[in-house]
């Protein structure tokens, strides 16, 4: 089972780990403390590191921070699921990481299931056999453009 977590251009593997135990060994790489971590546990009477109400108030919490959970599930029903705070914070990011999966790594095809999800703001997509759709339904403003074109031309002077 593949899984990522994702932060601006960063995306992390975490297919041989746990998204909470990343949260848990690395708090200062989420924006949160030890101290917060085991009080979560602590509110709910849970162990540490166990997938509970602890886990999911931690995730909600650092994706408020900017971080967007990834998980490919592969079982009865084959699908993605994208996990971040509000969509129209993050779908630069998530438009980062849906073109790195499915053009770059290529660990994501144009026909798998993809379900974006927001917490905060209660939004929720699925895409079933083209994700490639995301990028035709996002449209560019022509200020993003000039933006994208400035930023272009300054990474290429600097060479």
């Amino acid at each position: 089972m593949e899984g990522y977590w994702i932060k601006g251009n960063n995306i992390t593997d975490m297919t041989t780990n746990s998204h909470i135990s990343d949260v848990i060994y690395h708090p200062e790489k989420f924006g949160i403390t030890k101290e917060e971590i085991e009080n979560a546990y602590k509110k709910y009477g849970e162990k540490l590191q166990t997938e509970g109400k602890a886990r999911e108030e931690l995730i909600k919490k650092v994706s408020e921070k900017g971080w967007i959970r990834v998980r490919h599930y592969t079982g009865k029903k084959d699908y993605w699921s994208i996990q971040f705070d509000v969509y129209n914070k993050r779908k630069k990011d998530l438009a980062n990481f849906l073109h790195w999966a499915l053009y770059e790594k290529k660990v994501l095809h144009r026909n798998s299931e993809v379900i974006l999800n927001g917490y905060k703001d209660g939004y929720s997509k699925t895409y079933v056999e083209n994700i490639a759709e995301f990028f035709t339904e996002e449209k560019i403003s022509p200020e993003k453009i000039i933006m994208k074109l400035f930023e272009f031309v300054n990474e290429f002077t600097k060479r």
